[in-house]
């Protein structure tokens, strides 16, 4: 998938591990949204890289983004 793996390429921080593997699941209307993991450590804030992928480097891409859940190293 090239979004998925424009992000991981794109957002990329010591610290931060992107999982290698994304889901496709349907939203509604024909969109579906991906689902991806990532793994981070105690001084990496995930709100500043949802905010990096949203608001600066992916902005014209990826229109939201919402954390569901979290790992901490």
């Amino acid at each position: 998938m090239v979004l998925f793996d424009k992000i991981k390429t794109t957002v990329v921080r010591d610290g931060l591990q992107w999982d290698e593997n994304c889901e496709l699941k349907p939203v509604a209307y024909g969109i579906k949204k991906i689902c991806m993991t990532a793994v981070i450590s105690m001084d990496v804030s995930m709100d500043e890289i949802i905010e990096e992928i949203v608001e600066t480097s992916l902005k014209d891409e990826v229109q939201s983004m919402e954390m569901i859940s979290m790992t901490l190293l």
